[in-house]
């Protein structure tokens, strides 16, 4: 059995980063061993993926027994959610997921020539680690600007992380911004993040600076 090289980049059109921020925390993890699987292979776009439970259980680093009730959420998640994935089936029987990508993603990880488009890149690792609600888009975000330091505003930043909360600034920093930067910089690729107050209009802080560190 290879083993998996978890420092294997993952690159894809940023066209489907809103998509993947949709997913639930079993049917990221799914979705990205496919990836991993469709570009180590060079598997052909109308081939479906299988996905063991032991192998599941060595990409992600859980028990068996958990490894089966994760694959059966990515499925019933992708049932009711075919924007990515078009089939994935669990056979309970075999421990074993059957996945087949829907055209649309085909289209958004063939196009990643650099030169063209907007393409987000990121270690597989840091893909299977972020469970956080926050982290995972806040990850995307930092890994899409490609920058060691940006500015967006407040309410821009809400909608792309997700926080609907309709609270304080320092609220949203504590328990939206500040835990996600906890575990980014713990599991991913990240070293260090500060995110500083850049603009107010009046006393409301309306656009935050991230500086980041990479590892």
């Amino acid at each position: 059995m290879r083993h998996v090289n978890y420092d294997k980049i993952i690159r894809y059109n940023s066209g489907l980063n809103l998509l993947v921020n949709e997913l639930s925390f079993s049917a990221r993890r799914v979705f990205f061993i496919c990836l991993y699987y469709y570009f180590e292979n060079k598997l052909e776009s109308d081939k479906s993926l299988l996905i063991r439970a032991d192998k599941y259980a060595e990409f992600v680093g859980v028990e068996r027994s958990v490894a089966y009730k994760q694959m059966k959420d990515a499925a019933d998640f992708f049932s009711r959610n075919k924007n990515l994935i078009t089939h994935c089936d669990y056979i309970s029987n075999e421990g074993l997921l059957r996945v087949m990508f829907s055209s649309k993603t085909i289209n958004y990880i063939t196009a990643i020539d650099s030169r063209k488009y907007q393409v987000t890149e990121l270690p597989l690792k840091s893909a299977l680690s972020l469970q956080g609600r926050y982290s995972w888009p806040l990850y995307q975000l930092i890994k899409f600007s490609h920058l060691k330091s940006f500015t967006i505003g407040v309410d821009e930043l809400k909608k792309e992380i997700g926080y609907i909360q309709n609270q304080k600034f320092s609220f949203f920093k504590r328990d939206g911004i500040n835990i996600a930067i906890d575990e980014i910089t713990e599991r991913t690729d990240v070293k260090n993040i500060k995110c500083v107050n850049a603009e107010r209009q009046g006393r409301r802080v309306s656009k935050v600076r991230f500086e980041i560190e990479m590892r």
